[in-house]
């Protein structure tokens, strides 16, 4: 018997034949626009190219005509990128009272309960979702992650360690310590000396970046374009490039010439570890975390606020009240995300900004010890850098004294932060106006 279109469309999906998906798609969406099947297909590739809000609305249009497991499960998970929590939990609830059978279902349930912060309820469904499918690195990550929330770090380890035994790829809960031994390994040294005396009202903030050659030339001219026109006002920016090539000074320099920025940019350069020359996983990952070992030299350096921003940003304001409000009584600036999530995620690194006090020295001085611990293991798995932000805040809250965070807002109307993973916002004309000098 000949395959149906339908049938041969999802062989396609599953295969990861894309184009055929579409064309299929397109084809079943022109003779009936309310097929569900189609719509459930063009969402789930929407959700994989991580177009969620297109992906929410073909899934929703999908589930309204025809109810499928699969589909409320992706839409629960679009509407909780998107920040639509109690929609998150309406779908992925009614995944679960039309198939609770499904442990999928209730891993979406708990998944969205826990950005509710209902970590009790989580916990609840996440056993159910345990009963149904024992042996399963989700059921164990999210364990760890409730846990995390609710305070008992221990049981969280334990947790994360048995998510990574059932899934070695899953390293990075390897990363995840809360222990005391570990804290006494990294922690600065009580007479750590104190930042320089400060002549008040402090200078402008210092706005930097750091990043690798490649990803300049990638998002240099919108980084530094946007900066230009939109933000930098009297502040100084610092370039740290990673791996440079030999022409990246006069890239650099060709950006810059067009702007009244003076002498008030910087550029200085690192090679990576010749460990991780044959690795570029592992090298990325170095990328990431390399600011971290250099953000109390800057404020040796500039004696001010040091804003540090991902490369692929695009500044569309003026950035002077929010660093002038995470000024104010504090050390550190970072984005906490929402919704909640895990401890890999609930930091944001997009945006880390230090204010010059002995606090803010020893937070950062902790977090490079605790990125150093693991390289030097040779452990540099992805989301390093926001594991070692997270985990270094929970142990100065049990074992020595926290620093006052100030939290910047996720969507601060200032800044734009594209993310490397979302090559489709390159076609935004947020980024492409500045493309140009």
């Amino acid at each position: 018997m000949a395959k149906s279109a339908v049938d041969t469309a999802f062989d396609a999906f599953n295969a990861g034949r894309t184009a055929e998906v579409v064309a299929i798609c397109e084809q079943l969406l022109a003779a009936d626009a309310d097929h569900a099947p189609a719509l459930m297909l063009m969402g789930l590739l929407a959700e994989k190219d991580k177009r969620f809000e297109d992906a929410a609305r073909l899934l929703e249009h999908s589930v309204g005509i025809e109810i499928n497991p699969w589909s409320l499960i992706a839409l629960s998970g679009c509407l909780w990128r998107l920040r639509r929590l109690d929609d998150a939990l309406k779908y992925a609830g009614q995944a679960v009272a039309g198939f609770p059978g499904f442990a999928e279902a209730h891993l979406a349930l708990a998944t969205a309960l826990h950005s509710l912060r209902r970590y009790d309820a989580a916990l609840l469904r996440t056993r159910e979702a345990e009963k149904l499918m024992p042996g399963s690195h989700l059921v164990e990550a999210r364990l760890g992650c409730i846990y995390s929330q609710l305070g008992d770090y221990e049981e969280a380890m334990r947790h994360f360690a048995a998510a990574e035994r059932l899934l070695p790829s899953f390293v990075h809960c390897r990363l995840i310590d809360y222990r005391r031994e570990l804290w006494e390994k990294i922690r600065p040294a009580a007479d750590t000396a104190p930042a320089a005396a400060m002549s008040l009202p402090l200078p402008d903030p210092v706005v930097t970046t750091f990043c690798d050659a490649r990803y300049l030339r990638k998002y240099g001219a919108s980084f530094i374009n946007s900066f230009a026109q939109n933000a930098a006002r009297d502040k100084r920016l610092h370039l740290h490039i990673l791996d440079p090539d030999a022409d990246i000074q006069g890239f650099v320099d060709g950006l810059t010439v067009n702007h009244a920025l003076g002498g008030r940019v910087a550029v200085t350069t690192e090679a990576s570890p010749p460990t991780l020359a044959t690795d570029d996983n592992r090298r990325k990952t170095f990328y990431s975390c390399a600011r971290l070992f250099h953000i109390n030299r800057l404020l040796d350096r500039y004696r001010t606020t040091i804003a540090c921003f991902d490369i692929d940003t695009v500044f569309e304001a003026p950035l002077d009240g929010m660093l002038t409000a995470l000024r104010e009584g504090y050390d550190i600036g970072l984005i906490e995300r929402e919704p909640p999530d895990s401890p890999w995620l609930d930091i944001v690194a997009n945006i880390i900004v230090a204010n010059p006090t002995a606090m803010a020295r020893r937070y950062f001085a902790a977090v490079g010890n605790f990125v150093g611990h693991f390289s030097a293991r040779g452990e540099w798995f992805w989301h390093l850098d926001q594991i070692a932000l997270h985990c270094v805040l929970k142990m100065m809250e049990r074992y020595d004294r926290r620093p006052a965070v100030g939290r910047i807002a996720q969507d601060d109307a200032a800044i734009w932060h594209i993310g490397h993973a979302y090559d489709f916002k390159l076609e935004d004309s947020r980024f492409r106006r500045y493309q140009q000098t």
